[in-house]
């Protein structure tokens, strides 16, 4: 998979994401200090018509805690089809650690600096 950094120097991929009724291939920024798989804003959520499967207790970056509501949903991840759990989020789509499980990453940063995820060989 190959992404890019953006000029406020964040690693951006593109990912398929699956819903009721439609698709949508969305940029999400990889973020390393979530330990999720992925956050949806709630725009998309609604338009990809997901059901919510639960709510999940959640630290925000400030240390704070809160709920948010939680979906299941299928991305398309190394040319391959996932079910996974995502979170609500007011913000910008984020791709956690989970789903970068068994996964190198290579950042060249800079602006429009490439991002590259392999699968770890065993």
């Amino acid at each position: 998979m190959i992404g890019f950094v953006s000029p406020q120097r964040q690693a951006i991929i593109k990912l398929q994401v699956f819903g009721v009724l439609q698709n949508a291939e969305i940029e999400v920024v990889v973020d390393t200090g979530f330990n999720g798989f992925l956050t949806l804003p709630t725009t998309l959520i609604e338009q990809l018509n997901l059901e919510t499967v639960g709510s999940v207790l959640v630290e925000l970056a400030d240390g704070s805690e809160t709920f948010v509501r939680s979906f299941e949903t299928i991305v398309l991840w190394n040319d391959a089809e996932h079910l996974i759990r995502i979170q609500e989020t007011a913000g910008m789509p984020l791709l956690g650690m989970r789903l970068l499980e068994n996964h190198e990453i290579h950042i060249g940063v800079r602006d429009g600096g490439a991002v590259t995820i392999l699968p770890l060989k065993n």
